[in-house]
């Protein structure tokens, strides 16, 4: 049985005052932000992380709930479009990367 990947929305910061929506997507050995086309066509992939070049990931509980992931030349910020998906985010990250998540 293929497992299929966890996807959570976020709203990623892409520039200056700017922002987008993304799925953050939990592969098997990366993490992914995925930007689908408002039509259900093509996706477009912003980042694909694999967890090899994470230092870090924080999850922040606060009202929209914030995210954080830190990689050796790279940082990328958002916020989850539902507070229940940062709850699960945080714990699937936790189990995932030990001691690089930190909730907050």
């Amino acid at each position: 049985m293929k497992r299929m990947p966890l996807r959570f929305a976020v709203s990623l910061r892409t520039g200056f005052f700017k922002t987008e929506r993304y799925a953050l997507v939990v592969l098997s050995d990366a993490l992914a932000f995925v930007k689908e086309s408002g039509d259900g066509g093509e996706k477009e992939q912003r980042a694909l992380i694999p967890y090899s070049e994470i230092k870090s990931v924080t999850v922040c509980s606060c009202h929209p709930a914030e995210i954080e992931v830190r990689t050796f030349s790279e940082t990328y910020v958002g916020t989850f479009l539902e507070a229940k998906e940062a709850e699960a985010a945080a714990a699937v990250l936790r189990f995932l990367l030990g001691g690089r998540f930190t909730a907050v």
